[in-house]
C-alpha cells in the first residue's frame, strides 16, 4: 500500500536506486505494471512508485493512488527530459514551475488514410499546445532548495521553467524519422516561439518529456475533498541544441543524490492532514 508522500518515476532502475534511501522497505508489483517502494525516510512513510512512460500511464498512477490512499496526496515526479532550453542544459536538472501538453492532431494526416496523397506538404501545424498547469508553489520551492542544497554543493545546475509534456516519444517532440509523415521538422522551434508568446519570455520552455502536465492537471482537477499536491523536476539527460548525452555514471549519481533531494523536500513540507 502507498503511503501518502509518493515519489513518482518513470524507470524501475531510478526508483530502485532511490529505494536504497529507506528504511523497512517493501516492495509490491501491481498487475498495471506499476512497481511500490514503501518505507520510511526520517521516519515518516515514503513510497517511491516506478510508472512507466508517458501520459496514460501517469493517468492511471493519479486515479489509482487517489483511489487507495486516505487524506492528503502529496506527490512528486522525479524523472528524465530533454533539455529544449537554448542553452546547453545537460546534466542539470529542472525544476518545474508550469508544464504545457503537446499533441499531434491526426486529423492533419486524415488525406494520407485513402493512399491518394503521398507525402503532400501541410499548411498548418499538425500540432497543438495546451495552456499551462502550475506545480503547487509551496511544493516547488522546497524541491528546488533541497535540489540546490544536495547537488548544487556538487557543481550541478538546477535549473527552473516551463517543461512541456508531449504524448508521443518521437513525432510530438520532435525527432524527424524518414520512415514517416509527422511534420515536425520545426516543431521545436515552433513550442519554443508559442510558449515564449504565450508567457511572455523568449526562452520560456526548459524541460521536454512525457508525464508533468498529466500529473499537474489532475492535481489542480482534485476535488477539495481529495486534494493533491503535486511538484515535479527532471534530469536533462539530453541537450537536444546540442545533442549532448549524459554518461551512465552521471545519471546514476543524480538519480541517487537528486532523489534525497526530492525525500526531502516531501517528508519537511508542511500539509494540513498530515
Amino acid at each position: 500500500m502507498a503511503g501518502n508522500l509518493i515519489v513518482n518515476v518513470g524507470s524501475l532502475g531510478r526508483a530502485e536506486i532511490i529505494s536504497t534511501l529507506l528504511t523497512d522497505v517493501m516492495r509490491i508489483t501491481s498487475s498495471r505494471g506499476f512497481t511500490t517502494f514503501t518505507g520510511t525516510f526520517k521516519g515518516k512513510k515514503v513510497s517511491v512508485v516506478a510508472i512507466g512512460m508517458g501520459v496514460a500511464m501517469m493517468d492511471f498512477f493519479v486515479r489509482e493512488t487517489r483511489a487507495v490512499v486516505s487524506g492528503p496526496l502529496v506527490t512528486i515526479r522525479y524523472g528524465t527530459c530533454g533539455g529544449v532550453s537554448t542553452l546547453p542544459s545537460a546534466g542539470s536538472v529542472v525544476v518545474v514551475e508550469r508544464s504545457g501538453l503537446l499533441t499531434r492532431d491526426p486529423d492533419a494526416f486524415a488525406h494520407l488514410y485513402d493512399g491518394s496523397a503521398g507525402g503532400a506538404e501541410l499548411t498548418t501545424s499538425a500540432y497543438r499546445w495546451s495552456a499551462l498547469a502550475p506545480a503547487d508553489a509551496a511544493l516547488t520551492d522546497r524541491l528546488e532548495a533541497c535540489l540546490k542544497d544536495s547537488l548544487g554543493r556538487d557543481g550541478v545546475s538546477i535549473g527552473r521553467g516551463v517543461n512541456v509534456t508531449a504524448d508521443s516519444f518521437y513525432g510530438s517532440q520532435g525527432r524527424v524519422d524518414h520512415k514517416f509523415l509527422d511534420a515536425n521538422a520545426t516543431l521545436i522551434d515552433e513550442t519554443r516561439a508559442h510558449y515564449g508568446k504565450t508567457t511572455g519570455q523568449e526562452d520560456a520552455i526548459h524541460s521536454m518529456e512525457m508525464e508533468a502536465f498529466q500529473l499537474l492537471h489532475l492535481a489542480k482537477c482534485a476535488t477539495p475533498d481529495h486534494p493533491i499536491i503535486a511538484a515535479a523536476a527532471a534530469i536533462v539527460v539530453a541537450d537536444r541544441a546540442t545533442s549532448t548525452v549524459i554518461d551512465d555514471a552521471t545519471l546514476k549519481s543524480l538519480e541517487l543524490n537528486g532523489g534525497r533531494a526530492v525525500l526531502e523536500a516531501l517528508t519537511s513540507i508542511e500539509v494540513p492532514g498530515l
